[in-house]
């Protein structure tokens, strides 16, 4: 995975957005109270902090759950790299992980595994933390709508394991190898996803999740408050998740500008001044999703410098062994692996 390419384009999101911010306060006078929100921002990042760890703990169990080992401090930076390139549509760019997870053994389907069912639970605690914000039947209605579609979507995919084989052998018959190749590791990752839909990993994945998020909110909590907006407790706590399912149904990358509206506009529904509102959109912006992006550069850049080793482990499981070409005449099981 080449990522000279979506560093560009992160780069250019980057300019946009600080331009939006710049023209934002030029219009309405948003940092008039910047400093105060300077003085919070790194308390609040570090809810996001442990969140992000969390979710790594979610992550490095459900490969274990495969008999996939590696050293935890590379896995967290391989893990945390994804974040670099998570501004992009369904966080898609967080597959970058492939690059730093195939030296350490575990292939490129597998992630994809972890990827899809990781996400599919994001949307689910997400969803059930939204549900505390009961008063917005609207906004409810359109995250419900949008978890829903993701949900079937992701389903309907993974069970045409057929089709995928069959899609990748007319690419190879036109020659387009690469092509054939991806679209055999996409569809095992598709359909191995399904193979965590069991009570154990249900249940332990979605309380980590749950938790990831949790904290996550809380910290949106702490940052209102030490902004001094007053907003009822349950829907400061439910704030947030419902913006980010919003912002995630536009389409746009992480919801890029219509998450932040959403928080103006529910907060403005708390009669909260429209400028301390944009405030507050910015700080949870930059302690969650920016901050994010900034320790995903970090990640990255020791990761290009530093190949780590896979596990030298006498009882590895075969696919954790990087494999050659794979052919297109063996369809994935359930779980992700290759029958023939």
């Amino acid at each position: 995975m080449k990522i000279g390419p979506a560093l560009i384009g992160l780069g250019l999101l980057t300019v946009f957005y600080i331009g939006a911010l710049v023209y934002i306060d030029r219009e309405n006078h948003v940092f008039e109270h910047g400093v105060d929100l300077a003085a919070v921002l790194p308390q609040a990042a570090l809810f996001a902090l442990v969140s992000f760890i969390l979710r790594y703990v979610r992550w490095r169990w459900l490969l274990g759950r495969r008999d996939f080992r590696f050293p935890w401090i590379w896995g967290l930076l391989a893990y945390v790299s994804g974040f670099t390139l998570t501004a992009s549509p369904g966080k898609a760019g967080e597959l970058v992980r492939v690059r730093y997870f195939g030296p350490m053994g575990v292939p490129a389907d597998q992630v994809i595994t972890c990827f899809v069912f990781e996400r599919m639970l994001d949307l689910v605690a997400v969803l059930l933390l939204s549900i505390l914000l009961a008063g917005f039947a609207l906004g409810l209605a359109l995250a419900f709508a949008f978890v829903c579609l993701v949900i079937v979507t992701v389903i309907v995919l993974s069970r045409s394991a057929t089709r995928w084989v069959s899609l990748a052998q007319r690419l190879r018959e036109a020659q387009w190898h690469g092509s054939a190749r991806l679209t055999l590791i996409v569809g095992k990752g598709l359909t191995g996803a399904m193979s965590f839909f069991r009570p154990c990993e249900l249940t332990v994945a979605m309380m980590l999740g749950l938790a990831a998020w949790t904290i996550q909110s809380l910290g949106c909590v702490y940052l209102l408050a030490k902004l001094g907006i007053v907003v009822p407790r349950l829907a400061a706590f439910a704030l947030y998740p419902l913006a980010m399912l919003i912002g995630a149904a536009s389409m746009l990358p992480s919801g890029i500008g219509t998450t932040e509206a959403a928080i103006v506009l529910l907060l403005h529904s708390f009669r909260t001044p429209l400028d301390l509102a944009a405030l507050a959109a910015v700080g949870m912006r930059l302690s969650s999703l920016w901050c994010a992006i900034a320790l995903g550069f970090v990640a990255i850049s020791i990761l290009e410098f530093v190949t780590p080793k896979a596990n030298a482990r006498p009882d590895a499981p075969l696919e954790s062994k990087p494999a050659a070409d794979p052919s297109v005449g063996s369809p994935a099981t359930t779980d992700g692996r290759d029958t023939s």
